[in-house]
């Protein structure tokens, strides 16, 4: 499908959908994997190419330091998708397993959590991840989750920054025109055609547009995951005693324990869920 370029439109929404991935970050992910995809069939054969294009290995080899910050970014968000929507199956497992494997990969999110525009993506990864770490091999973990306890209440100022990957068409051929524009060039008339054609082209939109983003919640906020992957860790004695000696995280945590209840309404469910 990646061969045939214009065609391959289909195939790469129904990837969008199929993947469970959503906006215009998710539209540009799998147009990118389409273009990496297109790229190894052109160098390496069509036939022998089919065994190395699978989407995870795309994610996982473009955290690599070689690749651009765009296709890093890309690469942790399909990571982070597949684990999520996944979680309960082996092939979720086998995937974290290759991660944990690969110091390069591993090494890379955990960078990734001091980067403005990824480390909300990166820190959902890591939750995934996080029963099966050890703080130990991996130095100046510490150090990165105690920035994401100090990232504050702003869950706006939590979003993934979206100008780098932004598709130049955005990323939904179905949104340039809205039901209601449709109905007024119409007017629907049941009585002939038109209306015929609007429920058409309704259904056809309904079926290759890109599902809209979903809006972040409470526990989406930055504080909130890296509280959730030091639970993770805490599992591990061995982590214990790491975290344990990190007096500035623990004075960090003692300090999320408190807050008043006269603060905005806006703010007082994420603070229960940090607690």
């Amino acid at each position: 499908a990646s061969i045939l370029g214009l065609f391959s439109f289909f195939p790469r929404r129904m990837l969008v959908r199929q993947s469970k991935l959503r906006g215009q970050q998710g539209a540009k992910a799998i147009d990118l994997y389409y273009e990496s995809a297109y790229m190894t069939c052109m160098e390496t054969g069509l036939f022998s190419a089919r065994k190395t294009v699978s989407l995870a290995r795309f994610a996982k080899e473009s955290l690599s330091s070689r690749s651009s910050d765009e296709i890093r970014l890309v690469g942790v968000l399909i990571l982070g998708n597949l684990l999520h929507e996944n979680r309960e199956t082996n092939s979720s497992q086998e995937l974290g397993t290759k991660i944990i494997r690969s110091k390069k990969t591993l090494s890379t999110l955990i960078c990734m959590l001091g980067w403005q525009d990824t480390r909300l993506n990166a820190a959902r990864v890591i939750a995934h991840l996080a029963d099966r770490l050890t703080i130990a091999e991996i130095p100046g973990m510490l150090k990165l989750l105690s920035s994401l306890l100090d990232a504050g209440n702003d869950l706006l100022a939590d979003q993934e920054t979206s100008v780098h990957i932004v598709s130049s068409n955005g990323g939904n051929a179905g949104s340039q025109y809205t039901d209601e524009q449709l109905v007024g060039e119409h007017a629907q008339d049941k009585q002939g055609g038109c209306y015929w054609v609007h429920r058409c082209w309704k259904r056809m939109k309904d079926k290759w547009s890109v599902l809209d983003e979903l809006p972040l919640t409470p526990q989406d906020s930055l504080p909130i995951l890296g509280m959730v992957i030091l639970e993770k860790l805490a599992h591990d004695p061995d982590n214990c005693v790491e975290i344990a000696k990190s007096t500035y995280l623990s004075s960090k945590i003692i300090g999320l324990i408190s807050y008043s209840t006269g603060c905005e309404n806006s703010n007082y469910e994420q603070q229960r869920a940090v607690i």
